[in-house]
């Protein structure tokens, strides 16, 4: 199709956002439905919906995210996903259609995230902790009256292959991160400290670029659609009319941005 191929000259080499969206009008306790929840593929540089798709009841994200992989020409860009995307078989689905990946480490895999928790933590409380690191990088952002500070470290994830096992499990895996992030706001401060793995090299512009991307998907996608287009407060309930509007959404989008 002549729009797939434009879409894909768009956004080629870019990075591109992959995560799911509760719309919380569609809980119905009358009728014993629950919400439904979409997965979507943003990419952030563009500011472009790529699509999404229904993660189907009884099941997670899981199921929903290689279908909607399989629906988008993702070849040489790069996909990055959050905790639950996670998973093997989604990296090598992505590795297989010669993109690259960038995937978020949390409690969802325990070992996983205790073997790079372990590495981190011995390192950064050595006496001279960068001599450790592939590479480091530090960032502040302001925007009104908001301050951002990110501190990156990077490893290069073959290096520890052969002592955690764990990092084989993964196709082309080429580096580790770590991104601590402290967010000001007025008086309010919020730290984070995610991990992920990728099949990109250790180099610290690579995978803030990723990040950035992730956390843009919030509030470049998500906030227009919960504050601007209204989404979570629609109550269409007839038939897939709910479905339907919030690809309308999506669609809409697009020429606007």
């Amino acid at each position: 199709m002549e729009w797939a191929r434009d879409v894909n000259q768009i956004i080629s080499g870019q990075v591109i956002a992959v995560d799911g969206k509760k719309l919380r009008g569609s809980l119905d306790n009358y009728l014993g439905k629950g919400s439904i929840y979409r997965v979507n593929a943003w990419a952030s540089a563009n500011q472009v919906a790529l699509g999404q798709r229904q993660v189907k009841e009884k099941t997670n994200e899981i199921t929903a995210i290689p279908v909607l992989l399989d629906l988008l020409e993702i070849a040489g860009c790069i996909i990055t996903i959050d905790a639950i995307g996670c998973q093997t078989e989604i990296a090598h689905q992505i590795v297989a259609v010669k993109a690259d990946y960038v995937l978020a480490v949390k409690e969802n895999k325990p070992l996983l995230s205790e073997d790079i928790t372990y590495l981190y933590d011995l390192y950064l409380k050595a006496d001279n902790p960068m001599s450790y690191f592939s590479d480091y990088q530090k960032t502040v952002d302001k925007d009104h009256g908001r301050f951002e500070f990110r501190q990156c470290w990077t490893l290069t994830a073959t290096v520890y292959q052969s002592s955690e096992h764990r990092l084989d499990e993964w196709v082309k895996i080429r580096s580790l991160a770590m991104i601590l992030s402290e967010r000001r706001n007025g008086e309010q401060t919020t730290i984070q400290s995610p991990y992920s793995i990728s099949s990109l090299e250790a180099k610290v512009t690579q995978v803030l670029a990723a990040g950035r991307s992730q956390w843009g998907f919030e509030y470049q996608l998500l906030w227009v659609l919960d504050v601007v287009l209204d989404e979570d407060h629609n109550w269409i309930r007839k038939d897939h009319a709910l479905q339907n509007f919030a690809v309308i959404r999506q669609i809409a989008l697009n020429p606007l941005k």
